[in-house]
């Protein structure tokens, strides 16, 4: 809702109220995502993903997020990618994305004037797998001591000379677990009052390109506003939202207030995109999808709109026939490449012959 207020006419005092009401609703959903990520991490239940990666991307991606580069007039970013890192690996990028958010962060927070420098290089390829090497460093306050334990620069310091630089101090504790998963550990170099450095590998495996390129189902760029939409959710705020972002899309949407009058509006009426709360009173997400697979003659696509994001919910989902999952809070830009790609498959599909893609059922 606040992107949208944001984009009406406020003045200085109204937008500065707001941009505090985005800021701290951003960092509260890192922690909230911190929280989920220590959890998986003790239970056992979080697994990295392999897919196919573009580094780049996913560290310009990371610089975004982070926007505290923008923060600071005081402080200069800059950063360095070598251009001997292939265009395609094979690693989790959503991952990627985390620690480096978090290690960015931590460098702003503790840097007050000079620069932060992000440097990504390429140390070696063999055995199918490329090595790379990362490294962050600030002119911020630097360390009391020499190198020690990376772990005791991100708990909290004590009230007095360091109490300004609030934070958890959580999510640096996540970075460390994530890079050990992805075989890869922190080193720190510091100095009290010159600055820190940052640094770790991560060995990734090289993509390997299919001999035959598949047909792009990406077919168009814009959303194709003949789509019939139907929102299953008991929110009536987030009802209100996600009828902005689609009618800001050109897309008009259906209202279903529970998983029951999901599945009878489905039945009676074909739509190409169903966009699945999954907790609703008297029948909730999960039941409703299996319901539509089953008895529905033209198969839909099921988005799970949720803000269940562990793992384990997202396996029940697919499970039950679901196609893609969308974690709130939403964002127009997620909901709109979701369309895109659901409505190039079904193009594809209406348009070729080939039977290789089925929907799963």
């Amino acid at each position: 809702m606040s992107s949208f207020l944001e984009k009406s006419d406020l003045n200085e005092n109204q937008r500065d109220k707001l941009k505090a009401i985005r800021e701290n609703g951003e960092s509260l959903m890192s922690m909230i995502n911190d929280v989920l990520s220590i959890s998986e991490l003790d239970s056992g239940q979080l697994n990295l993903k392999k897919s196919i990666l573009n580094l780049e991307n996913s560290i310009e991606s990371a610089i975004n997020l982070s926007k505290q580069h923008l923060k600071k007039t005081s402080v200069q970013f800059k950063y360095f990618i070598d251009p001997n890192i292939p265009d395609l690996l094979m690693g989790d990028p959503s991952r990627i994305k985390q620690v480096l958010i978090h290690l960015l962060n931590n460098a702003f927070k503790f840097t007050e004037k000079g620069e932060v420098v992000l440097k990504v290089v390429f140390l070696d390829n063999s055995n199918g797998q490329v090595r790379v090497r990362f490294s962050l460093t600030d002119t911020g306050i630097g360390m009391r001591t020499g190198p020690r334990n990376i772990l005791s620069i991100f708990t909290q310091s004590k009230p007095g000379k360091l109490a300004k630089y609030h934070g958890s101090g959580m999510g640096l504790s996540v970075t460390s677990d994530l890079l050990e998963m992805m075989g890869g550990n922190l080193a720190i170099k510091s100095t009290k009052n010159v600055g820190t450095e940052i640094s770790f590998d991560l060995l990734l495996e090289e993509y390997q390109a299919e001999t035959a390129a598949p047909t792009s189902i990406f077919v168009k760029n814009e959303i194709d506003t003949s789509l019939k939409i139907l929102y299953a959710e008991d929110n009536p705020v987030n009802q209100k939202l996600m009828a902005l972002m689609l009618n800001a899309m050109g897309l008009k949407v259906d209202i279903a207030q529970n998983g029951q009058e999901a599945l009878q509006m489905a039945l009676k009426k074909y739509y190409n995109i169903i966009l699945m709360d999954i907790q609703m009173p008297v029948m909730d997400g999960i039941e409703a999808s299996e319901k539509i697979v089953e008895n529905s003659n033209s198969r839909p696509i099921i988005i799970a709109t949720t803000a269940n994001l562990a793992e384990v919910d997202k396996r029940k989902c697919f499970a039950v026939g679901m196609n893609d999952f969308l974690s709130k809070p939403l964002r127009q830009e997620d909901l709109k490449l979701a369309i895109l790609k659901w409505q190039g498959l079904k193009e594809y599909l209406d348009e070729s012959n080939d039977h290789s893609i089925k929907l799963s059922s």
